[in-house]
């Protein structure tokens, strides 16, 4: 008697379904870090528990950088004659029309708009004009203005923050000095605005009182005559002091002190050959020192927002392979800080095939493929520094289920411009469950019967949510189809036993 054979390809499961499912966790932030992620706009900083977080980068401050956004203003780049700017790298100075000397540190500890400031050390900086520079001999300034931003230590009396001596050709001395008296800083210029060569006038500004280890920004503008007057109209010989855009001084460069004669000017004598001295004695930092050829009325910008723009940020995480597909995302936990309006929204895209890695683009709101995840804001714990969010599973409104093989999860960060604050996340948590496939079938055996066909038989003990197999057969490896359909030869087997039909 001949005996069919046959080759049995598989018992699959009908329902496939994990066992014992065990659900995994990827964490960012925190002793992490953020190597598994992708960011623009984005720039690390000390978040909660001192770990490494994410903020928004702010504005770009060097306008001689092709990417720095073109910001409305009254100064032009050309008119830039000084800028000190400090960077992780070193202190910038990109006009060039001053050599530096001195001693300073770049210090990551307090920063005003980027992520360093300058730290002044004893002796400060000295800055030799080029003949290209303003404070060049026989320079005739016309509109000017002078800012930075400034973090005094101690604020002591008689601590000097700038000093600046020159000498006309007459031999008269000329000095501009700023001093610290009473928590103020004075501006003394002492023959410097001018009328021809042969006469001067003093002048002073008094900035309100300063507090230690808090930053403001500084600005003493000038205007010449009435061209360009910019926003604020300002008069003729207008000398102005302003703090965090605020006028806290004024005066007029005339003899009087008010409008109506004609203004003296700036005019460096011809026989000046000193430096400038920045800070000779004076602790504490500052950072964006520029001075610019041109009358600014426009409000200094912020760390996240200028007259026409404001930034936001964006960044994802890598994909993650939890290795099945229709894996399920369970839980999303973010360790957030929110000051004022600002805002962190999240996003969540899923991916089935390793070569869909190169569509991915950030998060977009106006993009279908990125579906955003509502975080509820969870009970402030005595850690400080933020909050936890979470999304949970079927805990939406909209009971959004998200599954996959691969996970990415997105992130937009905006600032609250109105009060130039940005938010900081510090810690991003995801928990998925692996759609694992369920065990093989256990105590499998073969048996042949009397009319000589296969019995295969496996222990009924199998997961509740294995609803059944799948059972394809063949008379060779790879070949399970019927010589005449071409279809598979393949049953569907509720129970544990199976005995092949006839093959057809």
């Amino acid at each position: 008697m001949k005996i069919k054979r046959f080759f049995i390809a598989s018992l699959l499961v009908l329902l496939i379904c994990s066992w014992l499912p065990a659900e995994e966790t990827v964490l960012y932030g925190s002793d992490e870090g953020w190597g598994n992620t992708v960011s623009e706009g984005l720039r690390e900083t000390l978040g909660w528990r001192g770990n490494k977080a994410l903020t928004l980068a702010p504005l770009g401050r060097n306008p001689f950088l092709p990417d720095t956004p073109d910001l409305e203003g009254d100064v032009n780049p050309e008119d830039i004659d000084l800028l000190l700017l400090a960077e992780s790298r070193g202190m910038e100075n990109p006009v060039g029309h001053y050599r530096i000397e001195g001693d300073y540190q770049i210090s990551s500890q307090f920063s005003a708009r980027g992520e360093t400031s300058i730290r002044l050390v004893p002796g400060g900086l000295k800055l030799y004009p080029s003949p290209a520079a303003m404070w060049s001999a026989g320079k005739e300034w016309g509109d000017f203005t002078l800012d930075f931003r400034l973090r005094p230590a101690t604020l002591r009396n008689g601590e000097i923050f700038f000093s600046w001596q020159g000498r006309n050709g007459d031999g008269e001395l000329q000095s501009v000095i700023a001093r610290v008296e009473n928590r103020r800083l004075i501006w003394e210029f002492q023959g410097f605005f001018r009328q021809e060569a042969k006469h001067s006038i003093n002048l002073k500004l008094v900035s309100p009182p300063l507090i230690p280890g808090e930053w403001r920004h500084h600005r003493i503008r000038f205007k010449r005559d009435s061209s360009n007057a910019g926003r604020s109209g300002a008069s003729p010989g207008l000398l102005e002091y302003l703090v965090d855009g605020i006028p806290s001084d004024m005066v007029h460069a005339t003899p009087t002190g008010r409008e109506g004669l004609e203004p003296f000017y700036p005019l460096i004598g011809r026989l000046t050959d000193q430096p400038i001295q920045l800070a000779p004695s004076f602790s504490g930092y500052i950072d964006e020192f520029r001075l610019a050829s041109a009358y600014d009325s426009t409000p200094p910008a912020g760390g996240y927002s200028d007259l026409e723009t404001a930034v936001s940020g964006k960044g994802h995480t890598n994909p993650v392979d939890s290795g099945y597909p229709g894996s399920s995302l369970k839980t999303l936990k973010a360790r957030v800080d929110m000051p004022g309006s600002t805002q962190v929204r999240f996003f969540i895209q899923t991916l089935e095939r390793h070569d869909e890695f190169g569509e991915l683009g950030f998060p977009d709101p106006a993009d279908s493929n990125w579906k955003e995840l509502t975080l509820r804001e969870q009970p402030e714990d005595p850690t400080g520094f933020g909050r936890w969010y979470e999304w949970r599973t079927g805990s939406s409104a909209e009971a959004l289920n998200i599954d996959g093989r691969y996970f990415v999860i997105g992130y937009i960060l905006n600032p609250d411009p109105a009060a130039d604050l940005a938010p900081v996340l510090s810690v991003l948590e995801m928990e998925y469950e692996p759609r694992l496939p369920p065990r093989p079938p256990r105590d499998l055996q073969w048996q042949r019967g009397d009319d000589n066909r296969i019995r295969i038989s496996w222990s009924s003990d199998t997961e509740e949510a294995v609803a059944g197999w799948w059972i394809s057969w063949g008379p060779r490896p790879g070949d399970y189809a019927t010589t005449n359909s071409g279809t598979l030869q393949e049953d569907k087997i509720r129970g544990s036993v199976w005995v092949p039909r006839e093959m057809e």
